[in-house]
């Protein structure tokens, strides 16, 4: 019985290694097999993919005048604030989802007289509200609603745009608080999206608009964000991965490979140790083994002086002078291995210590 133990445990010692490497390698495929597949996941979450193309066109109208001679100016221009009549307006919002299904859409289109604290309102974003010191909603088309059955639609808006009610509005307020304030009108439509896939709603919110600087001799029309857009929208459902136990008993299970292969490799240095110290040991025997003696018992030091030297070689040098063997004593117990080779002549000993745990390598 005892022979078999033996004998499996020679085998378990062969095959550890072999064993914990196969693990580690099936173990990070299965990880890295996860990981590909929650991303796939991510990318497959998504519900409805759509295509907006939005922008917002314009044409200047300007009064009759004897300095510019045109009646119209088109866009991205500088404009004098006196000469204008009125802006020609045209919001166009494409939508084409790629998947067909009923939607309904509502809009509806908004000025907002802002005057704000920011020097530059080229680009001026929701989130700078904070700069306001003072804004007034006006209702320019009020909500529509329609419903379509082939997840496309356009719309297109047209609008005659007077500034001079907005211009006085600014002048009333400057004259009545004394605040120096930068003032632009933004006109917004505002576009409501919903429908259904696969028995799940969506909901997509969009917008198109620009911003007209008031209060000046001369402006210019910035429009904001209006261009192609390619968007989707994410499913709400959660979506449960089967495997994911398995993908964290493998990332216990790699741990504890780590942790073995760590175990391992500290006993192979602890085992290499030990092979250099006996090494060393019969490496001396075998080149003065007939200049020393085993000896059994340990012998006490404190009846002698005590000389320790610092190399094996240097008890040669005293062995004629001392005229007997060099003896050798092993020190046995676990916690305290190491073996003495030493010399006695007279009251004197010469030793050479080598310690298990630390040990001269200088012979």
């Amino acid at each position: 019985m005892k022979q078999l133990f033996l004998s499996f445990k020679l085998n378990l010692k062969k095959l550890y290694i072999p064993i914990v490497l196969s693990l580690a390698i099936i173990s990070i495929f299965i990880i890295i097999v996860n990981i590909v597949r929650y991303f796939n996941t991510e990318a497959n979450n998504i519900l409805y993919e759509y295509n907006v193309f939005k922008d917002a066109e314009y044409q200047v109208h300007l009064v009759e005048n004897n300095f510019i001679e045109e009646k119209i100016l088109g866009m991205d221009q500088q404009y004098i604030m006196d000469l204008v009549d009125f802006l020609d307006l045209t919001f166009i919002y494409t939508f084409s989802g790629l998947q067909p299904t009923n939607l309904t859409y509502r809009y509806y289109i908004t000025a907002s007289l802002i005057g704000s604290l920011k020097l530059d309102i080229t680009n001026y974003e929701q989130t700078e509200e904070k700069y306001n010191v003072w804004q007034k909603e006006y209702e320019i088309k009020p909500e529509t609603l329609i419903t379509v059955d082939d997840s496309k639609f356009t719309i297109i808006e047209k609008y005659n745009l007077s500034l001079d009610k907005y211009n006085e509005l600014i002048d009333d307020f400057v004259t009545r608080f004394g605040i120096t304030i930068n003032p632009f009108l933004n006109l917004k439509m505002e576009v409501i999206i919903e429908g259904s896939i696969n028995k799940e709603n969506f909901i997509i919110n969009d917008d198109c608009q620009l911003n007209i600087p008031l209060g000046n001799k001369t402006f210019f029309i910035n429009k904001m964000d209006n261009n192609d857009i390619t968007g989707n929208v994410k499913s709400n459902k959660i979506v449960t991965n089967k495997s994911s136990w398995f993908f964290i008993v493998n990332i216990i299970l790699l741990i504890i490979i780590v942790v073995l292969l760590f175990i391992y490799i500290r006993k192979l240095i602890k085992n290499s140790n030990q092979d250099s110290y006996y090494e060393q040991i019969n490496k001396i025997k075998c080149n003065y083994g007939m200049r020393i003696v085993d000896v059994l018992n340990m012998i006490k030091t404190e009846q002698f002086d005590l000389l320790e030297v610092s190399a094996f070689s240097e008890l040669l040098d005293y062995i004629d002078e001392a005229g007997g063997p060099i003896l050798c004593w092993q020190n046995k117990k676990r916690k305290e291995q190491q073996t003495w080779f030493f010399i006695i002549k007279g009251n004197v000993m010469y030793r050479y210590i080598i310690n298990k745990k630390n040990y001269n390598n200088n012979i």
